[in-house]
């Protein structure tokens, strides 16, 4: 019957087009190749290729297991690693997505304690906003995601942990034109005739900036980073004006090279825990949730 080495070697075989060329790539000679083909196509009873002096092209039998059997194949890569995850196994490499937020705040209070805790872990960290978070955890390319995630109902698959949430607040340089009259408060619409520098802004928060602007976001003119001590500098240095959580500007607000702007109603930021259900059990992967959380709570 079909396994999953023979999803592989169709589907090197389709991309290359030809036993020859596939069969160094699979570790194999071609006739042996060959043969383990021609005698899967027995058992299935259908042809997976049709062969020709152009080469070799997969009939729809064999598109469909190609198709199908990548989505398989990551499906078995992931449930590998969480039975690894579950046996309480130190594995060389704990995956972690996180928001620009956490990133800026709250991994570098963390992650020194925790590499003294575990230094045989290595850590593959990326940084990108909700979304791709997480299309990144059901791929299985991450182990945990943290961030603003939004309809956080929806995710009944997967263990989630609310972390709490921070005013998003804007601030601009203290000579910002903004300042040139003197007002105890602004109005959004004052706020948006400069670009902004923000990251990519969390569903949740969009809506509010489209519900206060009445009007799409327009993109092209805002300068858009997922790297928050970037956005900040050219915020000190322009007439941008940076969005965010205010935990992130409490340094640059207390020595004055950053100022708040005065708005009545302010958005929320809200973080949350993602990962899947198999993870919680594993020692690691609790510890780094544990010091995440206590990190958060001391904000």
């Amino acid at each position: 019957m079909l396994d999953i080495s023979d999803i592989n070697r169709i589907r090197i075989v389709t991309e290359e087009g030809s036993f020859n060329k596939a069969a160094p790539k699979l570790f194999m000679s071609q006739p042996a190749l060959t043969k383990r083909i021609a005698r899967l196509e027995d058992i299935l009873g259908m042809k997976l290729f049709h062969r020709s002096n152009k080469g070799i092209i997969p009939t729809a039998f064999g598109k469909k297991i190609v198709a199908d059997g990548t989505i398989i194949s990551q499906q078995m890569d992931i449930l590998e690693r969480e039975l690894t995850l579950m046996a309480g196994k130190e594995l060389g490499m704990l995956r972690l997505g996180v928001g620009p937020v956490i990133e800026e705040e709250i991994l570098p209070k963390i992650l020194g304690d925790f590499l003294k805790a575990y230094p045989h872990i290595g850590f593959d960290i990326k940084v990108d906003n909700a979304n791709n978070l997480m299309r990144f955890l059901e791929a299985g390319e991450i182990d945990i995601a943290v961030g603003a995630f939004s309809n956080i109902q929806h995710y009944t698959d997967y263990h989630v942990e609310r972390l709490g949430r921070q005013k998003v607040i804007f601030v601009v340089r203290p000579e910002h034109p903004l300042f040139a009259h003197s007002e105890s408060s602004f109005n959004l619409s004052e706020v948006f005739e400069y670009p902004l520098a923000i990251p990519d802004i969390p569903p949740a928060i969009e809506e509010w900036f489209v519900s206060q602007r009445q009007a799409p976001l327009n993109k092209g003119t805002y300068f858009l980073s997922e790297n928050y001590r970037l956005l900040i500098t050219v915020a000190k240095s322009t007439n941008h004006v940076i969005a965010g959580p205010d935990i992130l500007f409490s340094e640059d607000l207390k020595c004055g090279q950053l100022r708040i702007i005065p708005l009545k109603k302010l958005p929320l930021w809200e973080a949350y825990i993602i990962m899947r259900p198999e993870a919680i059990h594993t020692p690691i992967v609790q510890s780094l949730s544990c010091k995440i959380k206590e990190s958060f709570a001391m904000i």
